[in-house]
């Protein structure tokens, strides 16, 4: 089982507005990376992993959809072989705003999730409306991976 680092990274972080910055901080804290194929995979790289913090508004009659095509997205890409993590949260205090942190070995990795055909029930429920808002910010991780 991978294990669950307690510290919380302390490198400076730009381009990101505060929330995403906050989310960034508290997610770095419990990121838990574990697996020797993914390991090996890792240590052959030349390149960081590939991690997007996504921040959506969702229009309230949709909510419900939004998230049963994020249930299925988010399942389906932790089977991914590239996919080291990919998580769906609301941010507290409000009933709209949801957040995906996705993290990839690489490029690649995010390419192919976008072929996938889980990706499909995000990106259809996108071409239906209901995303009333939408921020991503692309990130190379830096201290990683956590074992």
């Amino acid at each position: 089982l991978p294990s669950f680092p307690t510290r919380s990274p302390s490198s400076p972080v730009r381009n990101m507005t505060k929330l995403n910055l906050l989310l960034a901080a508290g997610i770095g804290a419990l990121l838990g990376i574990g697996g020797l194929a993914l390991k090996k995979k890792l240590a052959q790289k030349e390149t960081p992993p590939v991690t997007l913090v996504v921040t959506v508004e969702i229009e309230e009659s949709r909510i419900e959809a939004f998230l049963k095509a994020m249930e299925i997205d988010a399942v389906g890409s932790r089977k991914e072989p590239g996919c080291m993590r990919f998580d769906v949260l609301k941010v507290q205090g409000t009933s709209n705003k949801f957040m995906f942190y996705e993290m990839y070995v690489d490029s690649d990795a995010v390419a192919f999730h976008k072929e996938q055909p889980h990706y499909k029930a995000w990106s259809s429920f996108k071409k239906e409306g209901g995303v009333l808002s939408q921020e991503v910010v692309k990130a190379d991780s830096v201290i990683v991976p956590y074992y």
